[in-house]
């Protein structure tokens, strides 16, 4: 067994119990946000992609949504590091894995590919900074870099999750029994 690989577990554990609390904090939080004009409350602010749109989400929220705006970008630079280290240590056990069933050009692909993890929390920071600027201060030019920062983020964490899924079957063979 890899030594790293009760750390990396223990990361995994920790990133996923922060991950699940973060989420449940932020769909409450979230919930004034959702309005006709931004029907999936932050995540339609953080893909408005034009001024326009975004200026009819910020003029649909009241002062109190608008605090629950700022709260939620705020709690978000914790959930992203959680989700990140999630992300990171899932890959890093897959690779260890992938290594055990002798599969080591995947294993390879997946430790390098554990780094778009955080690359994404790159994304969705300076996205978050992108919103804030919109919450705060003169819309443009922040929603079409926050959209494009956004969909990056969400196309390399669905491309992670992907993968993770896809090698299941494979990791399974003949796995090393957890300890």
């Amino acid at each position: 067994m890899d030594p790293s690989r009760p750390r990396y577990r223990r990361v995994m554990w920790l990133a996923l119990a922060l991950s699940v609390a973060c989420i449940i904090a932020l769909q409450i939080i979230n919930a004034p946000l959702h309005t006709p004009a931004a029907p999936r409350g932050i995540v339609s602010f953080e893909l408005t992609w034009n001024s326009a749109t975004a200026q009819r989400m910020l003029d649909s929220w009241d002062q109190r949504a608008r605090l629950h705006a700022a709260l939620s970008i705020g709690l978000d630079y914790l959930f992203m590091y959680a989700y990140g280290a999630l992300a990171w240590s899932l890959m890093r056990l897959r690779a260890m894995a992938l290594d055990h069933v002798q599969r080591h050009r995947l294993a390879h692909t997946f430790r390098s590919l554990s780094f778009a993890a955080w690359a994404a929390i790159l994304c969705d920071a300076v996205e978050n900074i992108a919103m804030w600027r919109m919450l705060f201060g003169p819309v443009a030019p922040w929603p079409l870099l926050a959209s494009i920062l956004a969909t990056i983020k969400f196309v390399l964490l669905g491309l992670l999750l992907s993968l993770w899924v896809a090698t299941w079957p494979i990791a399974r063979i003949n796995a090393p029994k957890s300890q």
